[in-house]
């Protein structure tokens, strides 16, 4: 026998209503065939950053979990990340439940969401197990749950995953883990949101030119953000800066607060600014799709001066009004004159 063995233990895992899981897990062995450091040398998933789940490794104990239909504690066995793992011993065989509520309206209807867990029983032979994720309304009434069977023997954890989408109506998540007897033991519970971003930004219209203080027409929805899946999110930018901005880093721009639709009316504006709608999917944290740039110029505000000289006596013919403009949108002003009254004159 070669100094240095790997064994491959393979399980094939039926996701409840998702999909058929294949996964390899690698354990090195000595020159007796035993493993080597013991568990320490199997392959792990012990990292999972943005983690939904708050002690996902029992290494505090119990703190953050509920349960009801059976006993619940931590302990060294079988751990697989860390020194603990989640025990639990069901005794109420067709009433009970493990399980933390990991978002409270927190995660938007179309999220995806990822789940991986180390799990496994005593005798999946003789009792049934599960783990998975719930959705449940904003007055706990259940709505769904994406659940996958446990089938790994202790004291050997398998690795177990699924995605489910977070339904319409949905307030409280739920990861949860039972089963109809016997044991059903956790470790690392890794909940992440999954990342389909929109590649597209759309186009709105329009540009548009006016005189301060200038209330511009709404912006219009040309073609909707578009690429990825789940649920869209909108919000509108504007900036002031050499509009248009040379660069688009977030020192140039301003998010518009309450600006969340595929159209926007910015109201009166009294300096040139320029627009840009940027859209997400749910469950991406990046604005990554963003639409073309539209300015609203807005010109100073035509103002004017009135010089009169009045004529040096009655019935003389040297008065005269001298009205001073600036502003606007064009120095080509167009005058209109109006008589009051009797007399005559001409205007230049």
């Amino acid at each position: 026998m070669k100094n240095f063995v790997h064994q491959i233990i393979q399980q094939s895992l039926l996701v409840t209503a998702t999909f058929l899981v294949s996964l390899p897990v690698f354990a090195h062995a000595d020159n007796n065939g035993e493993p080597k450091n013991g568990r320490e040398d199997f392959v792990t998933f012990c990292d999972c950053p943005n983690n939904l789940v708050q002690n996902p490794s029992f290494e505090s104990g119990t703190t953050g979990w509920g349960w009801y239909g059976g006993n619940f504690y931590s302990d060294t066995y079988a751990a697989q990340c860390g020194a603990k793992s989640g025990q639990f011993q069901i005794t109420n065989g067709s009433s009970n439940s493990f399980y933390q509520t990991i978002t409270s309206g927190g995660i938007s209807a179309g999220t995806t969401l990822s789940l991986g867990v180390y799990a496994g029983s005593h005798d999946p032979w003789s009792y049934n197990h599960w783990i998975g994720i719930q959705y449940f309304n904003s007055s706990w009434g259940w709505i769904s749950e994406t659940k996958v069977a446990v089938e790994g023997t202790l004291p050997n954890m398998s690795y177990y995953t699924l995605t489910s989408t977070v339904p319409a109506g949905t307030y409280y998540i739920n990861v949860f883990g039972y089963g109809t007897g016997d044991w059903l033991k956790t470790d690392m519970w890794c909940v992440t949101t999954v990342c389909d971003n929109a590649t597209n930004g759309g186009t709105i219209a329009s540009s548009q030119t006016g005189c301060s203080p200038f209330d511009p027409a709404a912006f219009t929805n040309v073609a909707s953000p578009s690429g990825g899946t789940g649920n869209l999110e909108i919000i509108w930018i504007k900036s002031t800066t050499n509009c248009p901005p040379a660069s688009f880093d977030g020192a140039q721009w301003t998010t518009i607060p309450g600006a969340t639709g595929l159209t926007y009316d910015p109201g009166p504006l009294t300096q040139t600014t320029c627009f840009r709608r940027c859209a997400r999917r749910s469950g991406c944290t990046n604005y990554d799709a963003e639409s073309n740039i539209i300015t609203v110029t807005v010109k100073p505000a035509l103002t004017f001066t009135t010089t009169p000289t009045s004529p040096t006596c009655a019935g003389g013919t040297n008065g005269k009004i001298q009205v001073d403009i600036t502003g606007g949108t064009t120095p080509n002003y167009s005058y209109n004159w109006t008589r009051v009254g009797g007399g005559s004159g001409s205007a230049s």
